[in-house]
């Protein structure tokens, strides 16, 4: 199977059934032949496949050790100006969610389309 467009779900109270341009027309990278489908620990120098839950846990563990040792200042996520709406939103609901931090979007973001 091959993703061929995407488009919004059906909610006119929510979106109207609109999504940004970028999430409806640049998918090419889910099908892309390089992309990485399982994520990948670094261990002795060494990359191996791991759990999505094993993976995100040892981010979230790396960031609460970065903002014991120096504050919640240290740790935070930037975002390019290329990623869509809803990559933006899961970006700033992982920091709120995972590390306990509120996102703070630059002005890039907020325009992005």
């Amino acid at each position: 199977h091959t993703l061929r467009r995407v488009v919004a779900r059906e909610n006119m109270a929510v979106n109207d059934e609109w999504i940004c341009d970028k999430g409806r027309f640049l998918h090419q990278h889910v099908d892309h032949p390089q992309r990485l489908t399982t994520p990948l620990i670094r261990e002795n120098g060494e990359l191996r496949p791991a759990t999505w839950d094993e993976a995100v846990a040892r981010v979230v563990d790396a960031f609460e050790h970065i903002a014991e040792q120096h504050g919640p200042n240290a740790v935070g996520g930037i975002a390019a100006g290329r990623v869509s709406n809803e990559s933006g939103y899961l970006l700033q609901k992982f920091f709120r969610q995972c590390v306990g931090r509120v996102c703070r979007p630059s002005p890039t973001l907020r325009r992005a389309t």
